[in-house]
């Protein structure tokens, strides 16, 4: 008679499981500073897709979209942002606390995170403009096919929070990793099995893309493409830059970017970095957000 006595009892038992005030209770969101941001490392990307993973410094520190389970750092993709006031010089900050190259890191940033989401707010006086970044996952609940997307989505908010209008740009650059088999680490644009690497800006309705392809047979190991999108048709790219510090200068002129729309294919066990930017001009109190997305596919596992 106990067993059906417990049994009986259960379906009550849930039912106040599932009413209980503190099922629903939301709580107040944890925000991460200082020392506090060194455990931080959110995967973006897809079920079953790879990741890549965003750090409490906003580095994208850890790829895993190559059917690779090592520690593996992309160089040369980042953020990065221009702010320029009206007759006042530019001021250009790579979009992370840690320089990179002869871009100068961000004073600081808080971290807040509720999975598939996490958000940056960025702080430093000079810039002049506020900057927030939300990252996230294609994650929808009960949908397994929406939520098997390869992608990271990045939404970079500019805001003006003078009295006088700003112009506010936003870069994001890119190496064409299409080729790396993921086994050990890439040497600036120089890894054994990049070649063959090509990349073409295009153009849609609504979204300017950078089309990371390498020359390789469909069957072979590193087979596969990328895309760098942002969703605005009106943005400057270029397929391949020269250097960093060349980059920097092109970015800090006018915020946009000079290039060539096509590149590749590159010799032998060397790839492409290329780069896209978009302008906003804010009036004081004026907010705009620009979405990035980062698609990969590479179906071909060791």
């Amino acid at each position: 008679a106990e067993p059906g006595i417990a049994l009986e009892a259960r379906p009550q038992k849930l039912v106040r499981t599932l009413t209980d005030d503190l099922l629903f209770c939301q709580g107040e969101t944890c925000v991460y500073s200082g020392e506090h941001l060194g455990a931080i490392s959110l995967p973006l990307g897809g079920i079953g897709t790879g990741s890549v993973e965003i750090d409490g410094r906003a580095v994208r520190h850890l790829w895993h979209i190559f059917n690779n389970m090592e520690l593996v750092c992309v160089p040369n993709s980042f953020f990065a942002v221009r702010v320029k006031s009206r007759g006042g010089r530019p001021v250009v900050r790579a979009l992370q606390t840690v320089a990179t190259g002869p871009l100068a890191p961000v004073k600081s940033l808080t971290f807040r995170g509720e999975y598939p989401f996490g958000w940056y707010d960025f702080d430093d006086p000079d810039l002049l403009a506020r900057i927030h970044l939300e990252v996230f996952n294609p994650l929808v609940p009960l949908a397994e096919r929406d939520s098997s997307i390869p992608c990271a989505i990045h939404n970079i908010t500019m805001e003006n929070p003078t009295d006088e209008p700003l112009s506010v740009s936003v870069l994001a650059t890119q190496q064409n990793a299409a080729g790396y088999t993921g086994d050990e680490a890439i040497d600036g644009r120089v890894f054994p099995t990049y070649g063959g690497n090509r990349t073409r800006l295009l153009r849609q309705a609504g979204a300017t893309l950078l089309h990371m392809t390498v020359d390789r047979a469909p069957e072979a190991l590193g087979y596969g493409d990328m895309v760098l999108a942002v969703l605005d048709d009106g943005a400057t790219g270029t397929a391949s830059w020269k250097d960093l510090a060349t980059l920097a200068d092109d970015f800090a002129e006018d915020g946009k970017l000079s290039g060539p729309e096509i590149a590749g294919p590159t010799p032998g066990g060397e790839t492409l970095d290329g780069a896209l930017a978009v302008t906003a001009d804010l009036a004081p109190g004026e907010r705009r957000t620009v979405t990035v997305l980062l698609t990969w596919h590479f179906p071909n596992a060791s």
